[in-house]
């Protein structure tokens, strides 16, 4: 604590304190709006009746040893209403001595510079917290009642009736009680004065509405991180600069400065400002006391010696009983998000309380919170500052930094004055416990890295990063290095990690074909067009419903119609051959999804001969370049004109990009119509940078469309994206083409370089023509059939089978204008017909149709040498129309 022993009490000192003595049970001096945690609305709900409360522990984990968070559903009914309200508990320890409760106070640790829980905890270490004190809302940022931090007094008691602190003293053992505030400052001459109050933002006393800066000397030390003492006056004002006991400067109104690390401010008003005057001068040594006490004279604490303490009001919970609460008590009757602290008879622990939204309550009343804290057992209990100010913050096992617990009021983490922190001060310790995290389904192929969270036997983290672990994986479907899993083969597995004590699972499956329950395939044009590059993606989905969008190069793929081929997972079309649609299939563990895509319109906006448009080049923030139209040789040799852009990133920070714009002042060129597709060719400088295009939309919203993430090429490469996926309203502009560099990886890629572009052109979609449907009849029992009214003789006739029409499926498909194919080591067949595609395995009910699973009732047959298939599962995926005529049991398929 600052220098802080008793003295003989100044008059003005003793007059207050008989006054406070008297006026116990009169209300707070701040007005209700002011208080911290008013938000400036109206109370939600007023309280009703409460009956039948109860609370449960929902959750309980340990945040540091000595310190647990409890998480409780606290249920009630509020006059006919069942409720439920989340109250959140950290449970402290006091006599652990890995752990010890400290008071945290805004940025750096300063008044005046408030700060949201999470970040004082941040700024501090601490592990967990809630907010602290009351405080004035547009006044100067300071805690109303008295606050030690690590041992030193950094706000004084004021001198108000209701205020209570909650303080750990040298022992650790727990105190909530009033506490008043003296002290002196002495002049070289012999001459005193009273200290009104050490780093105190201005209130006025009760009853007499006198403000608690007038007349008086207030002290202001490194703790107040403002130049401006007292915010909402400057009435006669005088202030001194002292450091290291000696005055350094005296000034008629406010320094300009902070008070220093080895000093003091002393604030002066009127009858403080005179003494001042008249007996203190610049050079003269200069000697402030000063000390808490408790209220009643007749208790003994040593508060010089105090760890921590803070202030609260109004008491809730007085030696196991419920305080009476006045009326005037902030905000008591309605259901708000509330804090609090109390402690149990034996004095061990201390109890940290939030309470915030349930599933139907607002939070609690003071009277419901008060009940709460005495079914907790406690012996003192504290209101802190509530409501918007509400938060408590807990680090979660085996992560470094604290996050939010519950729900805030406004769903806003409000910045207040300071918090109730928890420390720990445990040593490293071997690891205790680990936890895994990574993807739980894999396809052959595909590599994961598992990561490692993990605490010691102090619930402290452990750095993953300096700790040699031991992994193994419990069955060979991948292999297994340094947290580094591949998939090589179908099937489940445990993946383990060990250290010291600790030892963390995870099961991992890798997918095979019989735990797809869909595979489609997401190209990313619309439209196939010659020379273009259309990157391909699968989307699957479990069994499990696990929903993943893969990249291609965990498929085998294959291209007709056209064409084509596909390198990681990268589809070059060579040629259309003149055909008006192309297919491409992806494979994957003997499972096939196709997509079929119309060859689009190609319409030219520039090719920079004979179509150009205005070029300019722009940069974010530090970036330079130059943009211009240049001849260039293209990838056959021959030579043409395209846009050159050169660029230099090294003078920016944060993300980094260097733009083409379009247009005249770069204002961007209107698309016709509505296409579906980009197209470009790039000259690449293998900067690895991202490659993009700005758009905007009729609705005036940007659009940020990618190209690439990884510009890895030289030479001429032609580029595509898709724009069905970004949902744009249209007409859309076309703004710039540009590279990005963001800040993740950014020390990979190229900050200098120079791009061409060329033959910008956009693809527009070109229906599917609708292939001409053919009419068939089956007749049950009949080995002839009717297509388009001619009749043909198949050597299986339909039949029916447990309810289920099954039919010969290639004289079927046939006749349909399909094709079927044979694969005899799978026994499977495969069926296609226009874009749809089917694989049926002989003998199993799960059919894959158009890339989804799909069960059958009755399994495909062989009967007779002829495969048989249901019919109804065949229709319903292919988008068949079927009718059937119970007279002559015919089915009619169009």
């Amino acid at each position: 604590m600052r220098k802080a022993q008793e003295t003989k009490k100044h008059k003005s000192n003793r007059s207050r304190r008989r006054l406070l003595s008297m006026l116990l049970l009169a209300s707070l001096a701040i007005p209700a709006q002011t208080a911290g945690w008013l938000p400036g609305k109206q109370p939600v709900a007023y309280a009703a009746a409460t009956t039948g409360a109860s609370a449960k522990i929902v959750s309980e984990e340990p945040i540091t040893a000595g310190a647990t968070l409890r998480n409780y559903v606290w249920s009630a009914t509020r006059g006919t209403n069942a409720v439920q309200t989340n109250v959140h508990v950290i449970v402290v320890d006091l006599q652990n001595p890995n752990v010890k409760l400290d008071v945290i106070a805004g940025v750096d640790g300063q008044f005046t510079k408030k700060e949201t829980v999470k970040g004082m905890a941040a700024d501090t270490g601490a592990v967990a917290a809630v907010n602290g004190d009351f405080f004035a809302t547009a006044g100067d940022g300071a805690p109303i009642g008295a606050q030690i931090t690590g041992g030193t007094l950094e706000s004084s008691a004021p001198f108000l009736p209701g205020i209570y602190q909650f303080a750990v003293s040298k022992n650790n053992t727990p105190i909530i009680d009033q506490f008043t505030f003296s002290g002196k400052v002495t002049a070289a001459d012999g001459a005193t004065f009273d200290i009104a109050g050490v780093n105190k933002a201005p209130y006025w006393f009760v009853p007499s509405g006198e403000h608690s800066h007038v007349d008086a000397i207030h002290l202001y030390t490194d703790a107040w991180g403002s130049k401006v003492r007292a915010v909402d006056r400057a009435t006669d004002l005088l202030e001194v600069l002292v450091q290291n006991g000696v005055v350094m400067q005296k000034k008629e109104g406010a320094l300009d400065m902070l008070a220093p690390s080895d000093g003091y401010i002393l604030r002066t008003e009127g009858k403080g400002a005179a003494f001042i005057r008249q007996h203190v001068k610049v050079g003269d040594k200069i000697k402030a006391e000063y000390s808490l006490a408790p209220l009643d004279p007749t208790k003994q604490y040593d508060t010089a010696k105090f760890k921590t303490m803070i202030g609260g009001q109004p008491l809730l919970v007085n030696q196991g009983q419920a305080e009476s609460i006045q009326s005037n008590a902030p905000d008591p009757g309605s259901y708000r998000s509330r804090t609090a602290v109390g402690y149990p008879l034996d004095q061990r622990y201390a109890y940290i309380i939030t309470a915030d939204k349930g599933g139907n309550s607002a939070g609690m009343s003071l009277p419901e919170l008060q009940q709460f804290m005495i079914s907790l057992g406690l012996w003192m209990g504290l209101n802190l500052d509530g409501g918007g100010s509400t938060q408590m913050v807990s680090r979660p096992l085996g992560e470094t930094g604290a996050t939010l617990v519950g729900t805030t009021e406004n769903n806003y983490e409000r910045p207040v004055v300071n918090g109730l922190g928890v420390f720990s001060t445990a040593p490293k310790g071997q690891v205790k416990g680990i936890q895994l995290s990574g993807k739980q389904q894999l396809l052959i192929g595909e590599k994961a890295t598992y990561g490692i969270k993990a605490y010691d036997e102090y619930y402290n983290p452990v750095d993953a990063t300096q700790t040699s672990w031991q992994w193994n994986s419990s069955n060979a479907v991948g292999t297994l290095e340094n947290g580094t899993f591949t998939a090589t083969a179908a099937g489940k597995t445990t993946l383990t990690a060990a250290a010291g004590l600790g030892k963390g699972t995870l099961d991992v499956q890798v997918i095979g074909r019989g735990d797809i329950a869909s595979m489609q395939v997401q190209p990313a044009a619309s439209s196939l067009i010659e020379g273009a590059d259309v990157a391909l993606k699968v989307k699957v989905t479990t069994k499990a419903g696990v929903e993943r969008v893969l990249p291609g190069n965990l498929f085998s793929w294959e291209a007709s119609g056209f064409q084509g081929t596909v390198t990681d997972g990268v589809l070059h079309v060579y040629s259309m051959d003149g055909a008006a649609k192309g297919a491409i299939t992806a494979s994957y563990d003997g499972m096939h999804a196709m997509a079929t895509l119309p060859v689009g319109e190609k319409r030219v906006l520039a090719d920079f001969d004979a179509k150009t448009l205005p070029v300019s080049f722009t940069g974010t923030a530090g970036v330079k370049g130059q943009v211009g139209i240049v001849s260039a040789a293209g990838a056959a040799g021959s030579v043409s004109k395209a846009v050159y852009m050169n660029y230099d990133m090294t003078g920016g920070s944060g993300t980094l990009a260097s733009y083409i714009a379009f247009g005249d002042g770069g204002t961007g060129v209107t698309l016709e119509g509505e296409p579906r597709t980009m197209v470009m060719n790039v000259e690449g400088d293998k900067s690895l940078n991202w490659l993009r295009a700005e758009m905007i939309d009729a609705d005036g919203k940007l659009y940020y469309v990618p190209f690439t993430d990884s510009l890895s090429w030289t030479g001429w490469r032609t580029v595509t994206a898709d724009l069905v996926s970004q949902q744009m309203t249209y007409p859309v502009k076309l703004r710039k083409v540009y590279l990005a560099n963001p800040p993740v990886g950014q020390d990979e890629r190229a900050k200098r370089g120079a791009i061409k572009v060329d033959d910008i052109a956009f693809l527009y979609e070109k229906p599917l023509a609708e292939a001409p449907r053919n009419q068939v009849q089956l007749t049950i029992g009949s080995r002839t059939i009717t297509v388009n009214g001619a009749k043909q003789t198949v050597d299986a006739a339909p039949e029916i089978v447990n309810d289920n029409t099954l039919v010969p499926l290639r004289f079927v498909i046939q006749a349909l204008g399909g094709s079927v194919e044979w694969n005899e080591a799978e026994r499977k067949v495969t069926v296609k017909q226009g874009d749809r595609l089917g694989e049926l395995w002989i003998g199993n009910p799960n059919l894959n149709i158009g890339g989804t699973v799909v069960a059958a009732e009755v399994a495909p047959m062989i009967k007779n040498d002829y495969t048989m298939v249901p019919l109804r599962v065949l229709t319903q995926g292919f988008g068949w129309t079927v009718s059937w005529n119970e007279t002559t049991r015919t089915v009619s398929l169009a």
